[in-house]
This record gives structure tokens, C-alpha cells and sequence, in this order.
């Protein structure tokens, strides 16, 4: 256990201070540090639990591999809900991430590192703490959390710890991040002596030690995390990258490394992001996938995804497609005047209403759907590994082109950009039930959800340039289409339908990231809550069908835990990844400069509901 504690009471006489935990000391833990210190305004002492590191978390250790990126730009990155003004960082102002990177003319111009993030976060976390007002105790707690219990007398919490302390608090709020899955570590695939499976787990905490020089390992998905993996198994292990004369980016081998053998539904890496070129205190405004449409839409009953939600999300894509093409290619009052004009179109088919106003303004090419987007190489069979070896090749060059074009100038990337930037709107219509629930695990999280995490998360370019050499190198080979391992009863080979031949592989790594589903984490804690009914499954229930989901059931207004009797249970508030699929996209990390973003607005809530009910207890 260690502390990092400001208290300006000790000594002083007066009430004692209210006390409030929070578990969980990552990126959400700390952002709901800053709005307790913020709301409160009477003496209060807030203990910050985790069991790696109070400030990062575990996915933010500054520990690790420096190769590791953030997947969104330093500019886009605050931890603060204020920007820096001429008085000491503390809670409510402070520096975005860029700014703290280069903290001279405040321009860093990339992605930072993950460790460095870490950093970031365990500096607002001692400044937050050490320039907090009088009254205010932060405590650190290096520690795990493993049970919670709940006096039905006094409505105060009991926490305890796998160091065996035991604490009672007015209120607790869980900002547990990414879970270990149940399964972690090294398991054997079907029988001994077979090929050995390393399961899926954050990149930085996968035994890689354990993959040797040389071998054929096969990594399942081709997401962030797959990009994560083969840093670590490159330039990780002492490979570096340098352009040749032309310009090009090539890697020089340290002799290390594994071959990888990258094995997707799709037969891809997810595409890169675009170059950003929006300043950071850009705000997007939708024209037609409005919040305000999308509560309008679920205001008295449950709407279905695909029929009535997809076509405005979809719609605002394709006029972020055709306004660029138009801005491009015309004036920029021409632009202006296609935009203006969006704001008239009605339903019932706004996609086909958006490209017939794009036809009167001389723009007459589609965006292509998500899904040849997403699966270009579906239904393709290729003669030879060497056709498609070419087919990959080009397709990463081309998105590499597109991307450095930037997701202002590329009518495609600047599509998908806008796409990402409609999450508000997604979340106004599914959070808490708000479409039926056959539409939200079907269309919604079965079809739409992974074709849009595929397009719109992708990597910084640089990553799909480095792929692009490590494939050169020899390193890295694409499975094709559909690829599946394969057992044959003495080796494991990786096959594609699409490809002809096989490729024998030694290992097996879960390159994806594992769902989560309260309950079934390494976490004794979730268990213990369950059974001890303070927290629930939510259950989606809908006129026609229910589904059990994996997320914690929450009261939409205040964060409060919805108990196994249905009732909410004050004082016990949750957020983030524990809500998802209830709620969604919530393992996003950070807020944004400038921007109440939603990221802020759930630490407000959480932290103006946990003072709310540890006041009242502690006046009773």
C-alpha cells in the first residue's frame, strides 16, 4: 500500500470527513477523482484502489513497451475537464496530453506512447491531488479490491482488500477498466505435445517470452491488439525500421523474431485512420443522425436498428462522402450550400435522399457499404499465396495512400472519420434498451458493431506502413479470406478457403480483445457482488423477446447499481467497461480538449451521485 495524500484538516477541528472509494485507478478512477474534488464542499476523504498502479491502471502502466501507440492522436487527448489557464494544474485545468508532451509551443504532432499516457495520467493524478482545496484527503491504495458488503442498517459500505484491510465508506464507486479473462495465461490446445495457445489478455501482460526465435505463430484477429503483439515481437525484439533512398520504409530483422501468420474474418488488418488534420477542439455536428433524432425515434417505444436507426448513421456518412467530394472539386461556397441543404432531408430513405441532392451538385460517385468496405475479398478465390500475397499489397498501399491524404481531404476517409464521430448519436439510440433486443444482438452488435469498430478504430498510418515492411521482410504473412486453424492430427496449419495451401504454425495467440461479461473475469469481486445481490445482469427486455446481456444493470439517471430485487442501490455507482452492452463503447480513455465530452460527463454523474448519498448518510 502507498498514498499520495493532501489533507489540510489534520489538526483541525470540525466534522468529521465523509468517505468515499474509488476502485479502479485508471483513466475513469481519475477523472472521477477530479469531480469529487470539484463537487464537494465540505471536508471529504476519497481512497483511490488498484491493484497495479493508481494514475494508469493497468492498460496505462508506464512500464511498458515504449513500442506500444495510443490509437488516437496526443491533440484529441485530455484527462482534464478544463484546459490550463494561469493558475497550478489541478482538478478542472490542466494540459491535454499533446501539451504535456511539448510543453514549449504545445505541438506534438503523432501518437503517443501508452507508457507515456501513463505518465500523463500519474502526473494529473498528483497534481489533482496535491493542489486540492482544503477539506479534501486523497489516499492511494495499491491494493485489490476483492469484496464489498453493504450494512442494511446504516447503508454504508464495508471494503476489503486482498492485503486484508477492511474500510467503511458513505459511497464506492467501480471504475474497474479491461478485465483478465477467466482463461488467461497459456493454455494446451487439444492434446499434449500439440501446438500451445496463448489466450487473449492486453498485449503488455501476454507471456511472449515464451514465443521462441524463428517459430510460425498464427495471431487470431487482425485488430489494435494484433498491431500491439507484433511491435512487441519486432521491434521489441530489437528490429528497427529505416527508409531506403526512395523514401520507403523498410525493417531490418534482429533475428528474434517469430513468423506471424495474421488470421482475420476478413482476411485484413483493420485500415488505418486518417491523418488528422481537424484541430483539437473539434466538435462534430451532425446534420442528420442528431442526438435529438435518435431520442425522438426510441421517445415512447423500442425502434429497430437496421430499419430505423442504420439509414440516418449511414446517410450522415454519405454526405460527409459527397460534401467532400464537392469541397474538393468546387468552391467552398458551393460546399456550404450542400450543406445547409442536408438539413431538409426527411426519412423514410435518407441515403438515397443524400445522393440525389449530391447528383444536382455534380457528384454522381457512392460511398461504398460498410461491408465491401470491411470484406472487399469476400467471394474471391485466388489461384495462388502469390495472387493474393499482391491483392494484400496493393489493398494496404492504397489505404496507406488514402490515409496520408487525411480525414478532411479524402472523401473516404473523411466518411469514416465522420462515422466515429456519430457515437454520440449511436449511444442516444441503444443505451438502456433502447432498441429491441433481437435488433441489438443481431444487427446491431452481431453485423453493424464489428464492421464499424473494423473501419473507423483503426491504427495511427504508420503502423499499416510498418506492416507493410514487415510483409516485405518476410515476417508478417496474411492467411487469406476466411482463414481458420486447422488441426490434422499432428500439427496445427492455418488454411483459407479463399487461398490455396497451408501454413504450419507452432503457436497460437488470441490477438483479440476478451468481451466483457460481469462475473466471468479473474475478479473475485464482481462474483462476490452477484451473490451477495448488489449488482445484477442486465437483462434487455423487449415486448417480444429478452436477452441476459453481460453488463451491469444501472439506473440511467444517477450510475446507482440496480440490485438482484430490482431496486437501485444508492451510494454504489458504476461506469464503464462494467455497463457495456447495457450502455456502449465505453472503454474509451480519455476525454477531449475543449470538449464536454461523454467520457467527462460520466465522471460527473458518478461523482455527483456518490456525494449525494454519502452526505445523507453522513447527516443521519
Amino acid at each position: 500500500m502507498t498514498a499520495c495524500t493532501h489533507d489540510a484538516l489534520r489538526g483541525r477541528e470540525g466534522p468529521a470527513p465523509v468517505r468515499i472509494a474509488v476502485v479502479g485507478g485508471g483513466p475513469r478512477g481519475l477523472s472521477v477523482v477530479e469531480q469529487l474534488i470539484l463537487a464537494c464542499n465540505s471536508p471529504i476523504t476519497i481512497d483511490v484502489f488498484d491493484s497495479r498502479f493508481v494514475g494508469g491502471g493497468r492498460i496505462w502502466h508506464p512500464a511498458q513497451s515504449p513500442h506500444l501507440l495510443m490509437n488516437t492522436h496526443a491533440a484529441e487527448v485530455t484527462i482534464f475537464s478544463g484546459p490550463m489557464d494561469d493558475g497550478p494544474v489541478r482538478a478542472g485545468a490542466g494540459p491535454s496530453l499533446e501539451q504535456w508532451l511539448a510543453p514549449d509551443d504545445g505541438v506534438y504532432s503523432g501518437y503517443a506512447a501508452r507508457a507515456d499516457y501513463g505518465k500523463y495520467l500519474r502526473f494529473a493524478f498528483e497534481a489533482v491531488v496535491a493542489n486540492a482545496p482544503d477539506g479534501v484527503t486523497v489516499n492511494e491504495r495499491t491494493d485489490t479490491v476483492t469484496s464489498i458488503r453493504r450494512n442494511r442498517e446504516t447503508k454504508e459500505f464495508v471494503v476489503q482488500t486482498t492485503s486484508g484491510q477492511s474500510q467503511v465508506y458513505r459511497a464506492v464507486v467501480l471504475a474497474t477498466g479491461h478485465p483478465q479473462p477467466l482463461d488467461g495465461g497459456v493454455v494446451a490446445t487439444h492434446r499434449p505435445g500439440s501446438a500451445r495457445v496463448i489466450a487473449g489478455d492486453s498485449a503488455a501482460d501476454l507471456p511472449l517470452d515464451e514465443v521462441l526465435p524463428g517459430q510460425n505463430v498464427a495471431a487470431l484477429g487482425m485488430g489494435l491488439a494484433f498491431h500491439d503483439l507484433v511491435a512487441l515481437l519486432t521491434q521489441g525484439r530489437g528490429g528497427t525500421f529505416d527508409r531506403d533512398d526512395l523514401g520507403r520504409l523498410d525493417y531490418r530483422p534482429s533475428g528474434q523474431e517469430p513468423s506471424i501468420v495474421g488470421i482475420s474474418r476478413s482476411g485484413l488488418p483493420i485500415p488505418s485512420r486518417g491523418r488528422n488534420q481537424k484541430p483539437a477542439n473539434f466538435t462534430f455536428t451532425p446534420r442528420l443522425c442528431t442526438v435529438d433524432r435518435m431520442a425522438e425515434l426510441r421517445r415512447d417505444r423500442q425502434v429497430d436498428f437496421e430499419r430505423e436507426v442504420a439509414p440516418w448513421v449511414l446517410a450522415e456518412a454519405a454526405a460527409s462522402f459527397c460534401l467532400t467530394k464537392i469541397a474538393n472539386g468546387s468552391s467552398p461556397a458551393l460546399a456550404e450550400e450542400f450543406a445547409s441543404q442536408l438539413i431538409t432531408i426527411q426519412g423514410p430513405d435518407p441515403v438515397s435522399a443524400v445522393y440525389e441532392l449530391a447528383n444536382t451538385f455534380g457528384v454522381e460517385e457512392r460511398l461504398p457499404t460498410l461491408e465491401s468496405l470491411g470484406r472487399p475479398f469476400d467471394g474471391v478465390d485466388f489461384s495462388s499465396r502469390g495472387s493474393w500475397h499482391e491483392a494484400v499489397v496493393t489493398y494496404l498501399e492504397t489505404d496507406l495512400r488514402h490515409a496520408r491524404e487525411g480525414n478532411v481531404t479524402n472523401p473516404l476517409k473523411a466518411a469514416l472519420d465522420t462515422l466515429r464521430d456519430l457515437r454520440p448519436s449511436l449511444r442516444a439510440a441503444v443505451e438502456f434498451g433502447g432498441i429491441t433486443p433481437r435488433s441489438h444482438e443481431d444487427a446491431f452488435l452481431g453485423r453493424f458493431v464489428p464492421m464499424y469498430s473494423l473501419l473507423v478504430a483503426g491504427p495511427p498510418p504508420r503502423r499499416i506502413e510498418e506492416l507493410l515492411a514487415l510483409i516485405r521482410a518476410g515476417i508478417v504473412t496474411i492467411a487469406g479470406p476466411g482463414a481458420r486453424i486447422v488441426d490434422d492430427g499432428r500439427t496445427l496449419a492455418v488454411r483459407s478457403p479463399a487461398v490455396p495451401g497451408a501454413i504450419a504454425v507452432e503457436r497460437v495467440i488470441d490477438a483479440r480483445i476478451p468481451k466483457y461479461e460481469v462475473g466471468r473475469c479473474q475478479s473475485v469481486l464482481y462474483p462476490q457482488l452477484l451473490a451477495d445481490g448488489l449488482v445484477r445482469r442486465f437483462r434487455h427486455v423487449g415486448a417480444t423477446a429478452s436477452v441476459e446481456t453481460g453488463a451491469c444493470d444501472v439506473d440511467p439517471e444517477t450510475g446507482y447499481a440496480i440490485g438482484a430485487n430490482g431496486e437501485v442501490v444508492p451510494g454504489l455507482v458504476l461506469l464503464g467497461i462494467p455497463t457495456e452492452r447495457l450502455r456502449w463503447f465505453t472503454q474509451i480513455g480519455n476525454g477531449r480538449p475543449s470538449v464536454r465530452s461523454g467520457f467527462t460527463v460520466d465522471a460527473e454523474k458518478a461523482a455527483r451521485s456518490a456525494l449525494i448519498v454519502a452526505r445523507e448518510v453522513h447527516t443521519v
